[in-house]
């Protein structure tokens, strides 16, 4: 196993991605074996795709620094992983707005399905406005009241109904 590794969700990493973050120079077997390492393989996955033994494994994860590198490119594993995921969020986002858009303008729809669909838009778009003023919605009993992030409260109805 030489070079990059291709993961299932098309995230291609590099040996030499390991050293760049930790500062410390592994052979390509020894970068290979951090990364899996960082991915949540087994010693016995990362043994049998490196072409190790569980021994040799064992010692690696004695060298300095060996451990802080996967610890490193866990984390930009992760950091690539969660872009990747808020990418497709932000189209599915894209596509659940259209499709509403869609219900809403549609005069063969019943009215109720209209309306459920341009308040969802209208909802949808407040939070977001809500979002980028660092404030957070929040219902009581149905009536909404606003909240800063900095825990300051504005308040509304509260009441058992």
């Amino acid at each position: 196993m030489e070079g990059a590794i291709m993961d299932g969700n098309g995230i291609k990493v590099t040996p030499s991605e390991s050293e760049a973050l930790s500062g410390y120079k592994f052979n390509v077997k020894q970068n290979n074996a951090i990364e899996l390492f960082a991915r949540g393989f087994s010693y016995r996955q990362v043994a049998q795709e490196v072409g190790v033994s569980l021994q040799t494994l064992a010692n690696w994860n004695k060298l300095a620094g060996f451990q802080e590198s996967v610890e490193l490119f866990r984390h930009a594993y992760n950091s690539k992983r969660l872009k990747q995921f808020d990418g497709r969020m932000g189209q599915l986002e894209l596509d659940a707005i259209e499709t509403l858009a869609e219900i809403m303008k549609d005069k063969e729809q019943k009215i109720p399905d209209r309306l459920a669909a341009a308040r969802a838009i209208l909802a949808h778009q407040n939070g977001r406005k809500a979002q980028s003023d660092g404030q957070v919605m929040v219902s009581f009993s149905g009536m909404p009241a606003i909240a800063q992030a900095e825990n300051k409260f504005i308040p509304g109805d509260v009441g058992n109904k």
